[in-house]
């Protein structure tokens, strides 16, 4: 997306913040409710847990949200106000009973952010329910990075500039007819909000209550709670993969003194892998009772996770995943098992396919790893020396010779601005930043200790011997406002000729270069071929990305754009972003984009196979991830692998083929292909669920059409492909021409 199309899109949305420009919040809420219906108002929230912030909270809290009052304060520092409500936690869930069904459209809520100490929440979600028992998530709405501020959509990214205190109305999805609607919070410590209002739908869209077209789950709203994301678990009958689970603490007194456990219940030809002894079992009837201690005063306890796998093809019965607090026993979830018949291929050969963001020791942890990884299709392993401080023993050395062995490559990732904060003796730090009380390494500081950061990448690339150096996101997202004061960025700008912000560009071209040098000076050391490098979210799609520009960069310091596609299961963005790019660099495809299985927005899996094959049929040259742990659940990994499977085949048909630009009625169908020689591989998406028949032009007579998923023949008139294509879902088509 050009920047001039981003701005305009961020100023509809009234986000005009991200440029350092003035927000009036209580106009922003006064606009988002002209002329609308508010059926939240004089109605009465309960909350999960209690308001907690002693300077907002008071007897009429759960009133202080629908009584369309906003806090009389002209700065809108709502935490000093009574008429707004503030929790000290991590997780808040707000529940609204309308009185009666009614047609909905979408909450609004009015939160704040950009405080000391107070952000916003990292994420909303909305939930709508006819009993007020079983409840149907209708809308997420994710907190964005600096780096991924274009995004912003309000619907479901957000992203406001945090540099000062700000109070917005931020929009969740509801369109359905309900009438209970509830908001789950996932908070940074503190949240704060002085009015909701949930609007009555006008009109109704082709996705009304698509909410519950999907399953209901139970909200607990107390109690230490345990769940699966997706409330399933889905296990492969071949070998051991990772299941994550989800906890909110809703207790009323958290003492992370308490003695906890988490506790699985599964049917008897279900395996958990437990070399470490971590796990007990037991016999409880016809299912086996696993238990583990979780250490609630270890802050990353709910990163816990287990390796499943199936002695059989079918598993009969349900599970059930629970906790228990000083031997009490919390609520408990059932759990519908299915057995996962992961695909059979080989990975690509040309294309690149890897999950960058995971760490050594998880990999060598795995069992059968290297087995399993070509399995799932990837062809790389990654390496982090900042999760090792730098120090690698014999064993994880051996693993990356073992990778080597395994026909797999090699990624180094690093942040070097990072890197330079945690290696730099703190005594020195300070003066490495802009300002006494800094907010990162400054941008234009090339001493002795970027230096020395240089020296440690060549020290990495001599010993690892990559194939790929991955860039990670620096520190300098805000650098152009928060620079203002800085004598030293001010002073090499003044002796360059030029303004600040020309400045600090040229220092992120300085970076790159210093960067690419270090790169080098390793591969000669190891007498290795020159690594390829790529650095994260570097695209044309964002021709200025903090203090570097993608033209500056590509190709003389990097080697590929890596555009950011956290887009919460949304392969149009996907392919509208990877068609861009790939059209920018003459689809050459040396393009790598970064997928998530979830971050900014988790979304159901099956929807990861049609972002692959969007990127695959669009230009890219592979795909890479962040992160491993948002691989909560084998689903992900499984969908992955379909679309892999899927185009598995076609390899020399991604890479050697041309891109085809085609006619189709409706003209806005979403049609990709590639074609090499007489063969076309053809993509038809109806993701908006607006297309679902679609007639493509193909170019001259073909002589044979198969859908690749099924194998079966598709019938062509002439030139004339005409497709059904389900709603939501695509179509992955192999054309033989004459």
């Amino acid at each position: 997306m050009r920047i001039s199309l981003l701005l305009a899109v961020l100023l509809a949305a009234g986000a005009v913040s991200a440029y350092g420009q003035e927000l009036n919040g209580k106009d922003l809420w006064r606009k988002s409710l002209q002329g609308r219906n508010n059926l939240a108002a004089g109605k009465v929230f309960s909350f999960s847990p209690a308001p907690s912030y002693r300077l907002t909270t008071d007897k009429k809290d759960n009133k202080d949200l629908t009584d369309g009052k906003l806090v009389k304060r002209r700065d809108d520092r709502i935490w000093f106000d009574r008429n707004a409500v503030g929790w000290r936690t991590n997780e808040i869930y707000l529940t609204l009973d309308l009185g009666e069904k009614a047609d909905l459209d979408k909450i609004v809520i009015r939160t704040l952010g950009g405080a000391p100490r107070f952000s916003f929440p990292d994420k909303l979600e909305a939930f709508v329910s006819n009993d007020g028992k079983l409840w149907h998530r209708s809308g997420t709405l994710s907190r964005l990075q600096p780096g991924e501020m274009e995004q912003h959509d309000n619907i479901n990214f957000f992203y406001y500039d945090e540099s000062k205190p700000v109070t917005v109305p931020l929009y969740l999805n509801l369109q359905a007819s309900a009438r209970y609607v509830l908001i789950k919070v996932s908070a940074r410590g503190f949240f704060f909000t002085d009015e909701v209002a949930v609007l009555k739908a006008d009109e109704k869209n082709s996705t009304f209550n698509d909410a519950f077209s999907r399953p209901g789950e139970e909200l607990p709203l107390t109690g230490l709670i345990a769940k699966v994301r997706t409330g399933k678990l889905a296990v492969s009958k071949e070998f051991f993969m990772p299941q994550f689970f989800a906890f909110s603490d809703l207790r009323a007194t958290k003492s992370k003194k308490s003695k906890a456990e988490l506790i699985l219940e599964l049917p008897k030809d279900i395996e958990v892998y437990n070399p470490a002894g971590v796990w007990s079992s037991q016999a409880n009837g016809d299912l086996i009772r696993w238990s583990r201690k979780l250490d609630l005063s270890d802050k990353y306890y709910s990163s816990s996770a287990v390796r499943l796998r199936s002695k059989s093809n079918k598993v009969s019965g349900k599970g059930y995943i629970s906790t228990t607090v000083n031997g009490k026993l919390q609520f408990k979830s059932p759990l519908a098992i299915e057995v996962l018949d992961f695909p059979e291929f080989e990975p690509f050969e040309k294309l690149h396919v890897s999950l960058a963001w995971i760490g050594e020791d998880v990999q060598r942890s795995w069992p059968d790893f290297f087995k399993v990884w070509k399995r799932l299709g990837f062809n790389t392993v990654s390496s982090f020396p900042l999760h090792r401080k730098g120090k690698y023993t014999a064993e994880v050395l051996s693993f990356f010779e073992a990778a080597k062995k395994n026909n797999m490559k090699l990624i180094l990732n690093l942040s070097p601005m990072i890197e330079l904060q945690r290696t730099t003796p703190k005594k020195a730090l300070e003066s490495l930043k802009c300002t006494p009380k800094g907010f990162s390494i400054c941008p234009s500081y090339f001493g002795e200790y970027w230096g020395r950061e240089c020296d440690r990448l060549t020290s990495y690339v001599k010993l690892l011997k990559p194939d790929y150096v991955f860039f990670d996101i620096e520190s300098w997202a805000e650098a152009f406002s928060r620079t203002e004061n800085c004598q030293r960025c001010n002073e090499g700008a003044a002796q360059a000729g030029v303004d600040r912000q020309k400045f600090l560009l040229q220092c992120g071209v300085r970076h790159a270069a210093d960067l690419k040098a270090a790169v080098a000076k390793g591969a000669k050391a190891a007498n290795i071929p020159m690594p390829l490098i790529g650095s994260y979210d570097r695209s044309p799609a964002k021709a200025t990305y903090q203090i570097t520009r993608f033209a500056d960069e590509y190709p003389k310091y990097t080697d590929m754009a890596q555009p950011s596609l956290y887009v919460a299961g949304n392969a149009e963005k996907v392919h509208n972003a990877v068609r861009y790019c790939a059209e920018k660099m003459d689809f050459n495809k040396k393009l790598i984009p970064f997928l998530t299985a979830g971050t900014y927005g988790e979304y159901e899996p099956e929807k990861l196979e049609a972002m692959i094959l969007e990127c695959f049929l669009n230009g890219a040259g592979g795909i890479t991830y962040f992160k491993y742990n948002n691989f909560d659940t084998p689903e992900d990994f499984y969908y992955h692998a379909r679309a892999l499977a899927l185009l598995r085949p076609y390899e020399n048909l991604i890479v050697e083929g041309k891109q085809l630009k085609l006619a189709s009625e409706p003209a806005n169908a979403m049609i990709s292909a590639l074609q090499s020689n007489n063969e076309i591989l053809l993509l038809a998406g109806n993701y908006s669920k607006s297309t679902p028949k679609v007639t493509v032009t193909l170019p001259g007579k073909a002589v044979k059409v198969v859908d690749a998923v099924t194998g079966k023949a598709v019938e062509v008139s002439g030139s004339k492909l005409a497709l059904d294509i389900p709603a939501g879902k695509y179509r992955l088509i192999a054309v033989e021409m004459q």
